[in-house]
C-alpha cells in the first residue's frame, strides 16, 4: 500500500528555485575563472558537478517520456 506525502508548500518550492539559481550562477562564475579556481581544486570540483547537473537535468527535460524503441 502506498501512501501519498503531501505537496510542497510553495515557500519551499520557491527557495529551492532560488537555491538553484544562484548555485548555477556561482558554478558559472567559479568555472570561467580558472586562473583563480585551478582545475582540481574544490572549487572547480564543486562547479563541475552543479554545471553537469543541470545539463543532465535539462537533457531529461528535452527528451520525449516514451521513446520509440
Amino acid at each position: 500500500m502506498m501512501t501519498r506525502r503531501p505537496p510542497k508548500p510553495a515557500a519551499v518550492r520557491s527557495a529551492r528555485q532560488g537555491y538553484t539559481a544562484s548555485n548555477l550562477e556561482s558554478a558559472t562564475i567559479i568555472a570561467s575563472d580558472p586562473a583563480l579556481y585551478p582545475e582540481g581544486g574544490l572549487m572547480a570540483e564543486w562547479a563541475d558537478v552543479v554545471l553537469s547537473r543541470a545539463v543532465n537535468a535539462e537533457e531529461a527535460n528535452a527528451m520525449p517520456l516514451f521513446a520509440a524503441a
